[in-house]
């Protein structure tokens, strides 16, 4: 029988509930880009010869900026929070929030159960009880503008769901320890991703990335000699990170509304006249901060934050529970990723088990013209699908998602033809 989702949605009876097993590992129908991204000095990978200031990418690991060309020195100091600048990002552009968080976090709910059903078992929640959740990076079901997350009609729930894993996953991973499946339950130690971002097009066209922003944690020894105020709290830019110097401030901690004994841990740059001056009137910075940070004032670590136009202030920008999280839990890597669709984008990115073809219609493991023939007979005569197809469920042509085979799926299914690979 060939391996294929069984979709499983509200209102179905529960004696079809569950996923074809097989043989094949948990994968990603289209991975996300692979982040950029620091680890912590507790890491296993940093015995390895990658130092914890170090900026490195998947495969490999590979280091894409040494530590000494952001002029930290040390062999323990560590990069917090990095960002590239997001000027792209419009007031209203649709997104979805990329995050990791740190070893002792615990998640707030299970897997969302219409996600279970539909192969996607993963979440931080779910890689806690496995001791894997600080490798992975995972993606908020809520939708996101710059101005917080949204309730619109494509707006899905406050969980997540694993989208990169520390180690395997079918070539979506981090290549990080423990180099296992997102189902294997694994002892410490473990890497812990404590910082990270997508490149943009220019940075993957090879050479250093350009124009670079991050934070050092607190009491690393290269710290003071940035310039600055010896604070985990300011945010730097390096505007040549192929060499050592180059660092100036972007941000100070003051200009943000902080304090030198706050930690920013997670960080998103909207530097919209990329002029690498923060203008609090103009620019934003999303940013989460560490546990023990003075300015969290019984706030949650996994809380996001985002400055405000009035110069030495910030707000709350989403609040830990957002992307099912407790309050003890911890942030420490935030990117954004352009999103119209949740659900759309859950098809795409996330991690699933035996993952299908989307508008594979016809069952055959490819997105074709000879899936048109079976998408419109599912849409027109059910029964006549099931007979004709028998290695298919109708809810292969439930393009959106929505539990329905209707209409509505009609735009997702030629959407999808049209730009298959």
């Amino acid at each position: 029988m060939k391996l294929r989702w069984a979709y499983v949605l509200p209102g179905l009876p529960a004696c079809a509930a569950g996923v074809i097993a097989g043989t094949l590992p948990p994968t990603a129908y289209e991975p996300i880009t692979p982040p950029l991204y620091s680890i912590d000095r507790f890491s296993p990978t940093t015995g390895s010869g990658f130092r914890p200031g170090a900026v490195l990418v998947h495969p490999g690991p590979t280091v894409v900026i040494p530590a000494q060309n952001l002029s930290l020195f040390s062999p323990i100091d560590e990069l917090n929070a990095i960002s590239f600048n997001r000027n792209s990002i419009g007031p209203s552009t649709s997104l979805a929030v990329l995050f990791s968080v740190d070893r002792t976090s615990v998640g707030a709910l299970p897997p969302d159960p219409l996600l279970v059903t539909f192969g996607f078992l993963y979440n931080v929640q779910n890689q806690a009880t496995r001791g894997q959740e600080a490798g992975d990076v995972y993606m908020g079901l809520l939708q996101y503008t710059v101005d917080g997350p949204v309730v619109i009609a494509s707006s899905y729930t406050n969980n997540n769901t694993l989208v990169r894993n520390q180690g395997d996953a079918g070539g979506v991973g981090m290549s990080l320890e423990p180099a296992t499946s997102p189902d294997d339950p694994v002892p410490p130690p473990i890497d812990d991703v404590d910082a990270g971002a997508i490149p943009d097009e220019t940075a993957l066209a090879g050479g250093p990335p350009p124009k670079f922003y991050f934070c050092v944690r607190q009491g690393s020894p290269s710290l003071p000699n940035l310039p600055g105020n010896n604070s985990g709290a300011d945010v730097y830019v390096d505007l040549n990170t192929g060499t050592p110097s180059g660092e100036i401030v972007y941000a100070s901690f003051a200009a943000l509304g902080l304090v030198a004994a706050d930690e920013i841990d997670a960080l998103i740059v909207i530097d919209y006249n990329n002029d690498q001056s923060f203008n609090p009137t103009t620019d934003q910075i999303i940013f989460s901060l560490a546990r023990g940070s003075p300015s969290l004032e019984g706030r949650s670590p996994a809380d996001l934050f985002t400055t405000i136009n009035t110069f030495g202030d910030f707000a709350l920008y989403s609040q830990a529970i957002d992307l099912g999280l407790q309050h003890n839990d911890n942030v420490d890597m935030l990117e954004f990723i352009e999103c119209r669709d949740i659900l759309e984008c859950v098809q795409r990115w996330a991690i699933g088990i035996n993952r299908r073809v989307i508008g594979d219609c016809n069952c055959d493991g490819v997105l074709n013209n000879f899936d048109i023939d079976a998408f419109v007979l599912a849409l027109t005569d059910p029964a006549a699908y099931e007979a004709t197809y028998p290695e298919c469920n109708i809810f292969e042509a439930d393009i959106n998602g929505d539990g329905r085979v209707d209409n509505f799926d009609i735009d997702p299914f030629v959407n999808r033809l049209v730009n298959a690979p």
